[in-house]
């Protein structure tokens, strides 16, 4: 049996056209707008939306983490020291990180 969903304009009541995901300040909403609803938000958001910068399709509010960044710089370190065959995305070879590590390991002072 198949079920229909009905979306409802959430500003006065009428058939939504869609429902639209918008983050702000790390929080997330979801509104159904009809099309005439979702024209004017559209144009509304249109002289912040044409000065901003696009970013990659992390959920709202994350970044990557400190392993996700320092992997980036693993990899780019690698590329130019030897491992030109890296992948552009995946886990890092395990001797990569290795030698990034010895390569970038502080020496130890010792007192004799």
């Amino acid at each position: 049996m198949a079920t229909k969903t009905i979306l409802i304009d959430d500003l006065d009541g009428t058939d939504a056209f869609r429902t639209v995901r918008w983050s702000f300040d790390g929080t997330t909403y979801e509104i159904d707008l009809s099309r005439e609803h979702l024209d004017a938000f559209k144009h509304g958001l249109a002289p912040w939306a044409n000065a901003s910068r696009q970013v990659s399709k992390y959920k709202a509010g994350s970044r990557p983490g400190p392993s996700t960044r320092k992997s980036g710089v693993i990899r780019a370190w690698g590329l130019t020291h030897g491992w030109p065959d890296l992948p552009a995305y995946g886990p890092l070879p395990p001797a990569l990180k290795v030698a990034y590590e010895a390569a970038h390991a502080k020496p130890v002072q010792v007192d004799h």
